[in-house]
């Protein structure tokens, strides 16, 4: 079942950045700000989320296309993956949060 969940979640990451160029393309953008910090906001939480339950980083370079995804894994795998699920979960949460804050901030 772990694995399972981690195939969906690697997968999703996958499909989340093969989108992600198309937002952040100023040629292309049709979506607000506001679409945007919520698309990598959840791309963060998705590798957070990987890197606390202990996969390989190496499985998500491997998938990964998109430099601001990359950006995301390096900076997630600088944490402490940490044992108890209410530590995993602050760490995915806080994680999150500061991937929204530098969208929110950033003159796009």
């Amino acid at each position: 079942m772990k694995n399972k969940l981690k195939s969906f979640i690697v997968a999703t990451v996958i499909l989340t950045a093969f989108t992600l160029p198309s937002i952040t393309s100023a040629s292309t953008i049709s979506s607000s700000k506001q679409e945007m910090c919520t698309t990598l906001s959840a791309i963060a939480e998705r590798i957070m989320y990987l890197r606390q339950e202990g996969t390989d980083m190496m499985e998500l370079v491997k998938v990964t296309t998109v430099p601001i995804a990359m950006k995301m894994i390096e900076q997630a795998y600088e944490q402490p993956q940490y044992s108890t699920d209410e530590y995993k979960q602050r760490a995915v949460q806080r994680f999150k949060n500061e991937w929204v804050l530098a969208c929110i901030k950033a003159r796009i």
